[in-house]
């Protein structure tokens, strides 16, 4: 420790290469310039570079081993240039999950695919259900931030991998996975075979949380193809599941769908209470900005109702959970409780 603190002294004194930031609590150095940095370290030779990083992460290792969540990132870089693939693999993934579960779907994506480089390196076929997982996880990320291609082709490597090695429960949420990736890019037709294929799979596997899910994207692609009988026969059947098994998230995402159809049915009395019962699940797990959004359509629905007061009191919810969260959100909001109040 005395040496690397005379050779950055010498550094940040003589050669002006490196610049003391802080001493509390450690004392951190930063190169003055980007390009210093990089001159530096590609100076090194390759096996003292590996050397080093190895050293890093071992050091994060056990001097943060009570919080090391945080660092997942950072050791699955430094493995990686240590050229450490197990390590690099175990935080790649570690840090992709962190990262998903607060919804940063691209750092989770971009983290999974580190991940897939290390286990291509260690050998993809004896670590399968770890690939499985990965291209699964990676599907869902790519599906949220829109890249609906990338998701698919995750989605459809994962289903070969399953099917491969008879993984039923990988290869129904392959199937579910792509039943929703093409509902979204509105490939309804394709959707709707997807799901049936997941249907008769899970119904063969008595899977239920899987086959609910089926049930809905089937649910969802009859409705938008004209078939509003068949929606509702097939979100009943996910309904029964939720509640049977007592699946509380699942069941406010199809009650939420069911609100949908009636109100394509123009059944306003059904959606709205389709609607109401979603949300007061939804309290439970989702965040406001969800069930405010939720919120405003039960409004507009009690507002063609004729139920002025309650609309307002709705509204006025809604407006009260976004004003600190989305100016957006906030600004569609008071729009439509303008237009309530117009009527009230």
């Amino acid at each position: 420790r005395e040496t690397i603190s005379k050779l950055l002294d010498a550094l940040s004194a003589g050669q002006k290469m490196t610049q003391l930031v802080t001493t509390d609590p450690d004392w951190v150095y930063l190169f003055q310039h980007a390009m210093t940095h990089e001159v530096a370290y590609e100076s090194l030779p390759y096996a003292r570079r590996r050397e080093l990083q190895a050293a890093v992460a071992n050091w994060l290792l056990v001097t943060h081993s009570d919080t090391l969540t945080a660092f997942n990132p950072v050791l699955a870089y430094h493995y990686t240039r240590a050229d450490n693939a197990e390590m690099g693999l175990r935080f790649a993934l570690a840090g992709a999950n962190d990262a998903s579960h607060i919804f940063a779907n691209q750092e989770a994506s971009d983290l999974f695919t580190l991940a897939e480089t290390h286990l291509a390196t260690i050998g993809m076929e004896a670590h399968w259900e770890t690939a499985v997982s990965l291209y699964l996880r990676r599907g869902e990320a790519l599906r949220l931030v829109g890249d609906f291609g990338s998701a698919f082709a995750d989605a459809k490597t994962a289903q070969l991998i399953a099917t491969e090695h008879e993984d039923s429960l990988s290869l129904l949420q392959s199937l579910n996975l792509k039943a929703e990736i093409r509902y979204r890019q509105a490939n309804i037709s394709d959707a709707f075979t997807i799901a049936k294929e997941a249907i008769a799979l899970a119904q063969a596997s008595q899977n239920k949380p899987e086959l609910a899910l089926a049930y809905q994207w089937a649910g969802m692609a009859s409705i938008n193809m004209g078939h509003p009988e068949q929606a509702l026969q097939f979100l009943a059947n996910a309904r029964q599941i939720c509640e049977e098994t007592d699946n509380q998230t699942r069941l406010a995402r199809i009650l939420e769908a069911l609100a949908f159809v009636y109100y394509a049915q123009k059944n306003l009395p059904a959606a709205l209470a389709a609607m109401q019962r979603s949300v007061a699940l939804s309290r439970n797990f989702s965040r406001n900005a969800s069930i405010a959004s939720s919120l405003n359509n039960i409004a507009l629905v009690q507002h063609q109702l004729g139920m002025g007061p309650e609309a307002l009191a709705t509204i006025d919810e809604a407006v009260e959970m976004v004003r600190e969260v989305s100016k957006n959100f906030l600004a569609r909001f008071l729009g439509n409780k303008a237009e309530i109040l117009t009527y009230v």
